[in-house]
């Protein structure tokens, strides 16, 4: 599938000729952008930088508590089941639950918002402060 991102006036111009000279078997579609690679690629170097800082939680296990090295996918889990919105799905049988959003599926601005929460997550949490000297400018 072809994409075209609108970025200026010319652009816009631009589309509007090319959908002008489309066939009439094809169909265009218009949505906001999802995050963008880059995007993608600073949020699992941050996963990256935070798990690789030795970050542990301790919890229960077995009615014993437990210090448990925090890896990325346990990070990526965690900060997506508390930054992003729930949303309801009905599976085959007819049942509802709710489950978290995709950050696959996150637009560019929610994706921006997303990585601003965790942030604020590493500067609320004296172990990580350190991984927002590390936020690019």
């Amino acid at each position: 599938m072809k994409q075209v991102f609108i970025i200026n006036k010319f652009s816009r111009e631009q589309i509007k000729k090319t959908i002008d000279e489309t066939p009439d078997d094809f169909v265009v579609t218009i949505s906001k952008r999802n995050r963008t690679s880059e995007q993608n690629a600073l949020y699992w170097a941050l996963l990256t930088e935070i798990a690789d800082s030795s970050f542990t939680v301790e919890t229960e296990y077995e009615g014993k508590k437990v210090r448990k090295k925090v890896n990325k996918l346990d990070l990526h889990n965690t900060f997506a089941h508390y930054f992003l919105e729930p949303i309801e799905v009905t599976t085959f049988d007819g049942k509802n639950h709710l489950i978290r959003k995709s950050t696959t599926e996150l637009t560019t601005t929610e994706f921006a918002d997303y990585l601003e929460q965790i942030y604020n997550f590493c500067s609320q949490n004296e172990e990580l402060q350190f991984i927002n000297d590390k936020v690019p400018q």
